[in-house]
């Protein structure tokens, strides 16, 4: 029978103390957890997120798919140290949400949730991956092939290509990757994969971008490891395809060795034109003398596009994937292949800045210097130490203004008619550096000076540029063993990151985008990174006081992210473009 109103209304109140019990016993356990001056330790850690975790993938059901999706995705890379299977099944939720998402942002979703779920599951992105937007597509299903081959797996790398292809998306860059990365005794794969691609190009003659290598690249990096007979059927689609006559011109190459084409049939028969020669040398002579302009570069260029291919990443496994990085599209999360020399007990400081995908973003981790006629070459001079005299550095700091414009790009001479500007604040920069280096050279009470000097200095900067210095203050104030000190700084960075929502909660540009993609929600997460190892409660509830539901909720999830010391790798933010820097320099200009 159904249930009656009081009953409902009673399962919802229970429901509602529940939550509130539940959140009040997180609270206190972390009160007690960091009563002590050590760090929480790792049980404490998983102890502290599971809730968070859970209770964020619940509530996420009432929030808007991107939203939803954004929660859950953000989840699922948290519950990898976890519940591995648990994290596949969020990865999957989120894909699903993010395919009910605005255009706008669907793309952007669904290719980090992939990207993610690549290296854990290969056959749930496989699965997916037909359910994608166009562009994701593309992408993931070279990045699936990519992988594979990686891992020595041919015959994955096949299956996915075939799938590619059948799913009306065939990557040509990928497809050359996998025919050159085959071993010689796989003749029979080669000639096949040749075969569906050359087929898909004649069903795909891609009209919309006529300067567009196709099957002909492939029939000139291939051409003498296939069939000739395959090969002239393809060099016929390639030329059929490059007819009208096309306008415009089209380059490869830079300086002395480069080339250019005035027709996109020119442009195609330069690329076959070696397989021509060999194969039917009569249809090859009587092309060229008929396209004076593939004649020419061809006499220039015999072995043609080969010629272009030095440092040429695709032509095969040991040129895509040098040692120290990995292919674009697999720079992923991955605990086993993430060479990160970072043990899971670290505080979690190596996360207070996202990870590059070449250098590891560890804050104070850049090498700093400055022009050499500036005030802050004054103020920094040649070395790397924290000076002996901090006072007479602070001093000369002062010559160093707070804020200077930089000019991005002019229509003409810097202070003509129109120039556009970047604002950067140096003297808080460099008295950060003074900072840094009295920390790292272990002279704690020198780098308090420095950073109490920088503080006060920074309360001038716009809230939307403060985020970065009062991380790095906090972040500091951690590794000197400052904790109440650190606490400090980090609610002035919580109280800056409202500001920028505020801000950012009018601005016109951000309407019909997630909140959580928001450059604010990336100030909390900065902010919340470091709470957690400076103060839980105070962290907790400055993220308790974000108005707005779906962003508090994805911001508990950071928490858990931050407790795990699983760094975010990927980052979406939608910038509201000049408007909220506007706000701020008015605001500055009057001080």
């Amino acid at each position: 029978m159904p249930k009656s109103k009081l009953e409902l209304l009673s399962i919802g109140h229970l429901l509602v103390c529940l939550l509130w019990l539940a959140l009040v016993s997180l609270t206190s356990f972390a009160q007690q957890a960091q009563r002590t001056d050590q760090p929480l330790t790792l049980p404490t850690r998983e102890a502290l997120a599971r809730p968070l975790l859970l209770h964020a993938e619940s509530v996420s059901a009432t929030f808007d798919p991107a939203s939803r999706s954004l929660v859950l995705y953000r989840s699922a890379g948290a519950w990898l140290p976890l519940d591995h299977s648990h994290a596949i099944r969020l990865y999957r939720e989120s894909f699903a949400a993010a395919r009910e998402s605005a255009p706008t942002i669907r793309h952007y979703l669904e290719e980090a949730i992939l990207n993610d779920l690549l290296p854990l599951s290969p056959p749930d992105v496989l699965d997916l991956l037909p359910g994608a937007a166009p562009a994701t597509k593309s992408r993931l299903y070279a990045a699936l092939m990519n992988f594979s081959i990686l891992q020595n797996d041919y015959v994955a790398a096949v299956h996915v290509f075939e799938r590619a292809a059948s799913d009306g998306v065939l990557p040509l860059r990928a497809t050359a990757h996998l025919l050159a990365s085959l071993p010689t005794s796989a003749s029979a794969e080669r000639t096949n994969i040749f075969t569906t691609a050359m087929q898909f190009y004649q069903a795909h003659p891609d009209r919309e971008l006529p300067w567009h290598w196709t099957i002909a690249d492939l029939v000139a990096r291939f051409y003498k490891r296939l069939p000739d007979d395959l090969v002239l059927q393809a060099i016929h689609i390639a030329l059929s395809q490059g007819e009208p006559q096309n306008g415009g011109q089209l380059g490869m190459g830079a300086g002395e060795r480069s080339i250019a084409f005035h027709s996109n049939y020119d442009f195609q028969l330069f690329a076959v034109a070696p397989a021509l020669q060999q194969l039917d040398p009569a249809l090859a002579a009587g092309l060229l003398a008929q396209h004076a302009e593939a004649a020419a570069n061809l006499r220039r260029y015999p072995q043609g596009l080969p010629s272009f291919y030095e440092g040429e990443p695709y032509l095969g496994k040991d040129a895509l994937a040098p040692s120290h990085q990995k292919p674009v599209g697999l720079q992923l999360y991955n605990t086993i292949e993430e060479a990160q020399n970072l043990k899971r007990m670290d505080m979690g400081l190596e996360f207070t800045v996202p990870r590059n995908l070449n250098l590891l973003g560890v804050t104070g981790s850049s090498v700093s210097f400055a022009p050499p006629d500036s005030p802050e070459a004054a103020v920094l001079g040649s070395g790397n130490s924290c000076p002996s005299d901090l006072v007479h550095s602070l001093e000369l700091a002062k010559a160093v203004p707070v804020l200077r414009k930089v000019a991005t790009a002019c229509n003409g001479p810097i202070g003509g008619q129109w120039c556009s500007y970047n604002d950067t604040f140096p003297r808080a920069s460099v008295i950060q550096v003074l900072a840094e280096r009295c920390t790292y050279s272990g002279d704690s009470a020198r780098a308090r000076v420095a950073l109490q000097e920088q503080l006060e200095i920074v309360e001038e900067i716009p809230e939307e540029h403060r985020i970065d210095y009062l991380a790095t203050a906090a972040d500091l104030y951690l590794r000197i063993g400052d904790r109440e000190a650190a606490t400090g700084v980090i609610q002035k960075g919580f109280a800056a990151a409202r500001g920028l929502y505020d801000c950012e909660i009018v601005s016109p540009q951000l309407q019909g985008f997630p909140k959580g993609i928001w450059n604010s929600a990336e100030a909390f997460r900065r902010m919340i990174t470091l709470g957690v190892n400076a103060s839980m409660d105070a962290t907790l509830k400055a993220v308790s006081e974000i108005p707005d539901p779906s962003l508090r909720e994805l911001e508990q999830v950071m928490i858990a992210r931050a407790l795990l010391g699983i760094p975010v790798r990927r980052n979406m933010t939608a910038s509201a473009g000049s408007f909220c820097t506007l706000e701020a320099e008015v605001t500055y200009d009057q001080l």
